[in-house]
Order: structure tokens, then sequence, then C-alpha cells
């Protein structure tokens, strides 16, 4: 069991009441074996971070085009070149008009139940508890066996949203957790 390996999470999703039971902290991994044409997720489906451009929020500043070492960015439409891009971050640097984000960061166990924390008393008063989604969460089966082990020590309500399309074994069923898995079929 690999402990040391760090999830990409694309999105810490705080007061989601669409997960029922109560209020949770959604959790969404990067990763997912599928391409579904219907995701809603689709940040979620490479397991590394990558660099989105929102035009809605772009100023025309340029300073994203200054900063990228591989001149990936037209300085008239902000479209980034793919193929010449190599993910530095460099262009999402810039915190004036936030218009290229990054999505995904490496989280280890201790950060991912510390930010789960954050919330727990919401999760008390409203029988809420934490929800893991993606992408595919059980693709991290080991890690997140052990931040369930730790959740559930603290009588923190679990659930999961998974493809089913992974090893079952894989899914951790030990001690039982996850409380509440949901499917989503392809």
């Amino acid at each position: 069991m690999d402990l040391d390996k760090r999830p990409n999470i694309f999105d810490i999703q705080r007061f989601s009441i669409h997960d029922r039971p109560g209020v949770r902290t959604v959790i969404f991994t990067k990763s997912c074996p599928l391409k579904c044409s219907w995701c809603q997720n689709s940040e979620s489906q490479k397991s590394k971070a990558e660099i989105a451009f929102y035009f809605e929020d772009c100023s025309s500043c340029n300073k994203c085009v200054e900063q990228c070492p591989t001149n990936a960015i037209d300085p008239i439409n902000k479209i980034s070149s793919y193929s010449i891009c190599i993910q530095c971050g460099a262009c999402a640097d810039i915190f004036e008009s936030n218009a290229r984000r990054i999505i995904g960061r490496e989280m280890s166990r201790d950060e991912i139940v510390s930010e789960i924390l954050k919330d727990i008393d919401f999760y008390k008063t409203s029988n809420g508890g934490v929800t893991f989604s993606g992408g595919e969460p059980f693709l991290h089966a080991d890690l997140l066996l052990q931040t369930l082990i730790d959740l559930k020590k603290l009588y923190i309500c679990i659930r999961s949203q998974n493809s089913k399309n992974h090893p079952m074994k894989s899914i951790p069923y030990k001690n039982g957790l996850p409380a509440i898995i949901i499917l989503d079929m392809p």
C-alpha cells in the first residue's frame, strides 16, 4: 500500500446540499478511465493538473503571453496551443484577472483530512459529511481507504460517487467504508 501517493484534487466544494444527507464537503479527484461525452466534470478526466482558460475573465492585458516560456499563447485571441504548452502554470500565476487557472493539485491524506475537518461543525448540525467524487476516486483506493478510516473514527458520514470501472477489489468495503456508494453508469 503506497500512502505516499498524492492524488490530484481538482476541487473541494464546501456546503454542498445536492449530495444529501445534510451539508457536505465534496472532494473531486482527477483521473477517470471513462471519457463520457455527458460528463459534468470533464476537467476530472486527465490525471495530471492542467490549465483552463476562462475567456470571460480575460482583461486582454497580455501578461499571460509575456509569462509563457514556450510562446504557446496567441497574443490576439489568447488561445493556447496545447501542442506547445508545457503546463508549467506561469500564465496562471497572474492574479489580476484569474482567467487562467490550474485545475488539479496534488494533496496528501493529511491535507485532504485537514480540509474536510474545517467543516466538521456543519456535518454535526446537519447530519452531513463528505463525498468523494471525481474523476474516479477509487483509482486512489489505498489512500482513499486510509482517509475513510480516519474520517470514520471521527463519526463523519462518508459517501463516494464512482463509475465502477475499476477492479472491484480496489473498493474499500472494509470496516463498512464508505457508508454509501453512488454509481455513475455510462
